[in-house]
């Protein structure tokens, strides 16, 4: 998204914080689907109402592509986090309207992700981040009303240096409760430096914390900008990963013991989009309970139609959503 998701009336200059701005008046279903997967976008959608949340110095505040909002039914609370410029700050509402801080988490980047469910009765957060230079780890949380208890960090993907370093991390939990980590390998090298990488636990989410061996996948490239997964059945996940080739997506399926191409057919096998289907980056991915799919990213075009920065893919042709983003 080239926008910024943090605005005031003007343009705040660099050091001054600037607002985050919310929308709620997207459905919850919708804003699981909507794959930018942040309900704080109210500057792209001019019709929705906005309300105050917080504050951030930098510019890239909720702009990184994984998902950092999400609803608890267990407590009817909307629940937001975004980067402030120093750390991440968490925040909830009872309305989506008034918002009272709750913490913050000491991790010093925009690239983190955040999934939530509802387990055995305790509604816990997934939280995904770049941290100590090269790694990405895990923190799990359990709320408590409007409080929220966080684990001591987990190691996910340990890298060693900067040829060995993984980045943007993306965090779901399957259909069975396991907790699912994907995120990009920078190689640190010229050219096809960027791989994808993915790590499951062995138990439930509720459980101990501890994970299967990382698995890798594709084929490394100078394009690769994001990584989505979105959970089918049981233990089965599809990841999809945009530019592996110049700026198609990609998917790789996951049938409960490892990782296949998607796209050499079978019922996956639409996910496959030519580079001349999309006119730029697809920033994030996301699907709908009914197999489509929607991208996010730089682009106008679609298919040859207009999508302006958001489409729908439903296994044989590109429509927009409304008028897209500004």
């Amino acid at each position: 998204m080239d926008h910024e998701a943090v605005s005031t009336k003007g343009r705040a200059r660099q050091g001054e914080p600037r607002t985050l701005k919310s929308a709620y008046a997207l459905s919850v279903s919708l804003a699981l689907v909507v794959v930018f997967a942040i309900a704080l976008i109210s500057p792209c959608l001019s019709h929705a109402q906005t309300s105050v949340i917080g504050q951030s110095t930098s510019t890239n505040a909720t702009t990184e592509g994984a998902r950092k909002s999400f609803f608890d039914s267990s407590s009817n609370t909307h629940w937001v986090f975004w980067y402030t410029g120093t750390a991440v700050e968490y925040a909830s509402s009872p309305d989506g309207s008034t918002w009272t801080s709750r913490g913050t988490l000491p991790y010093n980047t925009p690239t983190f992700s955040v999934a939530h469910k509802i387990i055995s009765g305790t509604s816990y957060i997934f939280f995904v981040t770049e941290a100590n230079t090269y790694d990405v780890v895990l923190r799990r949380g359990s709320i408590s009303g409007t409080s929220v208890s966080f684990d001591s960090e987990v190691t996910v993907l340990d890298g060693t240096s900067a040829n060995d370093a993984y980045i943007r991390p993306h965090v779901v939990l399957d259909l069975n409760g396991k907790v699912w980590t994907a995120a990009l390998k920078d190689l640190g090298k010229v050219g096809d430096r960027y791989s994808l990488t993915t790590r499951r636990t062995a138990n439930r989410g509720d459980q101990a914390i501890s994970f299967n061996p990382a698995a890798s996948m594709g084929k490394p490239s100078v394009s690769v900008t994001n990584v989505g997964m979105v959970p089918t059945t049981g233990d089965k996940m599809l990841a999809a990963v945009s530019g592996e080739s110049a700026t198609h997506v990609v998917a790789y399926e996951f049938d409960g013991s490892a990782w296949t191409n998607a796209d050499a057919g079978g019922e996956d096998g639409s996910l496959r989009f030519a580079s001349t289907m999309v006119s730029g980056e697809v920033r994030a991915i996301a699907m709908d309970g009914g197999g489509n799919i929607y991208v996010g990213g730089l682009f106008r075009i679609a298919g040859g139609v207009t999508v302006n920065r958001i489409a729908k893919w439903d296994g044989s042709s590109w429509s927009a959503l409304g008028s897209g983003m500004n």
